[in-house]
C-alpha cells in the first residue's frame, strides 16, 4: 500500500493558490480512480482504493501547510506504512511553471510543509512529486507569492503539467524510475 499526500492549505480562500497544487493533483488522482475524499482521518481528507492497480490511501492534510507532518505521521501509523511508502506532492518555487520534478529523498529545500513532514518522520527518505510554480518577481515576497492565484496562462501550464505528472505518478507507483516531458527527472 502507498500513501499519496498532496500538500496545501484548507479553505476556499486558498483553493486556487500556487501553494495548493499538491491538492490539485490529489483531486485529479481521486477523480481518475473514483476515490472519494470525504472521510476525515488524522486531520486530513482521505480516500482509499486502487491507483493504477496499487492499493493506496490518498490524502490532503487539513492542518495547514506548515503543520502537514502531524497528519502524515498519523496516517502512516494508522495504515502501518513506512516513509518509503510515502509520496508527497507539493509546489516548488525553483521549478518553472508548467514543469514537474521527481525527487527520491533529501532535505526540505526551504519548503515548510516538507520540513514539517521530515521533522515528524525523522527522515527525508520519501518520494516527492514537485509541481513548478516559478519564482516571484524580485520585488515580491515568496510567502505572499505562493498564496496568490496563477494567471490564466500559468494555470493552463500547471494543469498540463499535472496531467503529465499523473504519468510520472503511475511510474512511481509501479516502482519504475520516472521522467516526463514536462521536465520530470530524478
Amino acid at each position: 500500500m502507498k500513501l499519496l499526500v498532496g500538500l496545501g492549505n484548507p479553505g476556499r480562500e486558498y483553493r486556487e493558490t500556487r501553494h495548493n497544487v499538491g491538492y490539485w493533483l490529489i483531486d485529479r488522482v481521486a477523480a481518475s480512480h473514483r476515490l472519494s475524499l470525504r472521510r476525515h482521518e488524522c486531520c486530513a481528507k482521505v480516500g482509499r482504493g486502487s491507483v493504477l492497480g496499487v492499493p493506496a490511501v490518498v490524502a490532503e492534510p487539513l492542518t495547514f501547510m506548515n503543520r502537514s507532518g502531524s497528519a502524515v505521521r498519523c496516517l502512516l501509523d494508522r495504515y502501518g506504512l513506512r516513509a518509503a511508502d510515502l509520496v508527497v506532492v507539493h509546489d516548488d518555487l525553483d521549478i518553472p511553471v508548467g514543469c514537474y520534478r521527481v525527487k527520491r529523498a533529501g532535505g526540505d529545500a526551504g519548503h515548510k510543509g516538507v520540513h514539517s513532514i521530515i521533522e515528524e518522520l525523522g527522515t527525508g527518505e520519501f518520494l516527492r512529486l514537485r509541481i513548478g510554480v516559478g519564482r516571484p518577481p524580485a520585488e515580491e515576497d515568496a510567502a505572499a507569492y505562493v498564496l496568490n492565484p496563477f494567471t490564466d496562462a500559468e494555470r493552463a501550464e500547471v494543469c498540463r503539467a499535472i496531467e503529465e505528472a499523473m504519468d510520472a505518478l503511475g511510474a512511481l507507483l509501479a516502482g519504475v524510475q520516472a521522467a516526463g516531458s514536462a521536465g520530470g527527472d530524478l
